[in-house]
């Protein structure tokens, strides 16, 4: 029996998020006037979902809807508060271009530390090393401090690094928008060979082209909740419609 390689049962995640300045006075007001210091905030209301092993799915919404929780839920980075979470293959994901980084440590020692970052050994950066640096296009500057790289240059190193994880379980969080047009084409050449393979890919994106040709399946999320879990083009252009009738 293939059983899915994720299921979510009615998963919700509340934060409790602080309504002013937690000074003595507030907590003072608090303690005495019954005036609350923190409200709930539901990032996640009641999501059930299943994951096949092989799928391509798109994660789409406003900001806010609750995409990036569902990863770090998924990713067993924020436990829920509510409802139960199967998942049989561990999630790598690509969260920003930044996480990881030491600003002060060259490009070389960065490349080696943001494979630990995604679980991938020394040994195995150490064999792909040229195929990390010829991706990047950052050989002549090896030894640069990465806090003296652009922005973009920072994504390329972040992005060529993890395109060398072996995991069998992905997600990219508003990260396919990579660096200039010649490196975007390279990251475009990725994401053909990673959807024609047998791995599961989560992409959550705002970007609706790049959905629509990579996946085969798309979530739309509103609010913490699933609204529409359906094919790309039907389920893209609902989300579209939507976005222009209620606009501001």
């Amino acid at each position: 029996m293939n059983e899915p390689l994720v299921r979510l049962d009615k998963v919700s995640k509340c934060f409790q998020i602080y309504q002013q300045h937690k000074t003595l006075f507030r907590l003072g007001q608090s303690l005495l006037g019954g005036v609350p210091l923190k409200r709930e905030l539901w990032a996640l209301r009641e999501v059930s979902l299943e994951v096949k092993r092989g799928e391509k799915i798109g994660l789409i919404g406003k900001n806010g809807c609750g995409k990036t929780t569902l990863l770090r839920v998924l990713a067993g980075i924020l436990d829920p508060t509510a409802g139960s979470v199967e998942v049989r293959s561990p999630l790598s994901v690509l969260f920003n271009y930044s996480l990881g980084l030491n600003p002060y440590l060259p490009v070389l020692d960065n490349i080696y530390l943001l494979g630990a970052v995604h679980g991938i050994l020394v040994s195995e950066v150490t064999n792909h090393i040229e195929e990390i640096v010829e991706f990047s296009g950052l050989r002549e500057l090896l030894y640069m401090q990465v806090k003296d790289l652009s922005a973009g240059q920072k994504q390329r190193l972040f992005f060529s690094v993890f395109a060398q994880t072996a995991a069998d379980f992905l997600a990219f969080d508003e990260s396919t928008t990579v660096a200039d047009m010649s490196f975007r084409k390279k990251a475009e050449g990725y994401f053909d060979r990673l959807m024609d393979s047998e791995r599961t890919v989560i992409i959550a994106s705002h970007e609706m082209k790049f959905i629509t040709r990579h996946c085969t399946r798309v979530i739309w999320m509103d609010s913490g909740r699933i609204k529409i879990d359906g094919a790309p083009e039907e389920t893209i252009g609902q989300f579209q419609e939507f976005c222009l009738e209620n606009k501001g």
